[in-house]
């Protein structure tokens, strides 16, 4: 059987039918987020049961700053200057408490909203696009770290939840292409290069995961070489940041760390970690499957399969270096890839779509 070309598939409908208005993606979107954001603010009171040593060293960098301290300067550590300027804005909002901490998750869930808003509306039906919004913004403003038991209250290490959904964001964007290849490309290179920025200043395997799949995309993705010069430009921009001298500090902490064993690189210790925990990554898998089926039968262009093992392999770098033995919350882009491409072969009426939605829809619930 002939397989469909790379930039479309044959006989398959518009993608222009597949509409998502940005103010129905925002009320349905907008209206769990919100409860979801009164219910973290509403108590008199922020309560942290794991590593709490960690949400007030964040406290304690917003302190430096605010009293002219410079971060990888007069303060160490190899994390980005980001996690702490987002408190220092609280502290300029509600003083110097732990409710500044909160101030900054909801920056980083409003920044993530409108984000993943402007990617999905552009890519996705209404269903699927509104599932994708609520998970990355959630994904910032819950209160546990990614792979805990949701019980476990803990604001600590919170730039691995903003990096997940940043992350995820990214992906979306670089390896599913919208329904129109012209009209807002543009909003696509801006949205995915501020995304790259504020990975580079959250944690720097993050932005290591993000500027990968980058690379990838522009090897793999037909629409991300349609503006490959812009890409490039965007690209060689952050590089450019990263290198100079002013980030020289933030280098050394991260070359320091690294010196001093903060890279994991035990295959043991990471094998067993994926071995105890492989049910929850076997839907990864059965994702890759499909697509690689679907791609062998001529119904999905090979860019998709090769999008799907790019995601899973990027993502389980980014996870073996973090202090969470599992969880890979990019790995639910995977559900979006197949769901568009299923619906824009087969239509709307396959059973298997809403199948697909059950995995962002149980995590949205935990």
């Amino acid at each position: 059987m002939a397989r469909p070309a790379e930039g479309g598939l044959a006989g398959s409908k518009p993608r222009s039918e597949f509409h998502t208005s940005a103010a129905t993606l925002a009320l349905l979107a907008g209206a769990p987020v919100l409860v979801a954001w009164w219910a973290l603010l509403s108590p008199g009171l922020v309560l942290s049961h794991e590593m709490t040593w960690d949400l007030l060293y964040n406290l304690s960098g917003a302190w430096h700053l605010q009293h002219g301290h410079g971060a990888h300067v007069d303060f160490h550590e190899p994390v980005g200057e980001l996690n702490f300027m987002l408190t220092l804005l609280g502290f300029g909002l509600v003083g110097p408490t732990p409710f500044a901490f909160l101030v900054g998750i909801t920056i980083v869930a409003a920044v993530a909203f409108a984000s993943a808003s402007l990617a999905a509306m552009r890519r996705l039906a209404v269903l699927p696009a509104t599932l994708f919004v609520i998970f990355v913004t959630l994904l910032v403003l819950m209160p546990a770290n990614v792979g805990d038991e949701p019980n476990a209250y803990s604001f600590a290490m919170s730039y691995n939840r903003y990096g997940w959904s940043l992350l995820s964001i990214l992906a979306l964007i670089l390896f599913l292409p919208p329904r129109d290849r012209v009209a807002g490309d543009g909003i696509d290179v801006a949205n995915g290069g501020l995304l790259l920025v504020a990975l580079f200043y959250l944690k720097i395997t993050y932005f290591a995961g993000g500027f990968a799949f980058v690379g990838l995309a522009m090897l793999i993705s037909p629409h991300i070489r349609a503006r490959l010069p812009a890409w490039l430009a965007v690209g060689g921009l952050i590089v450019a940041n990263a290198v100079a001298p002013w980030s020289y500090p933030y280098l050394s902490d991260i070359l320091q760390a690294a010196t001093a064993g903060a890279v994991r690189n035990s295959l043991g210790f990471h094998l067993n970690n994926f071995l105890a925990n492989a049910e929850g990554y076997a839907p990864y898998a059965a994702g890759l499957v499909v697509a690689i089926w679907m791609w062998a039968r001529g119904l999905a262009p090979l860019h998709q399969p090769l999008a799907i093992a790019s995601i899973l392999a990027i993502g389980a770098f980014v996870l073996s270096q973090n202090h969470q033995s599992h969880g890979l919350p990019v790995g639910l882009v995977i559900a979006f890839l197949l769901y568009d491409q299923i619906r824009a072969r087969f239509g709307a009426t396959v059973p298997a779509l809403p199948v697909l939605m059950v995995f962002p829809l149980f995590t949205i619930g935990t």
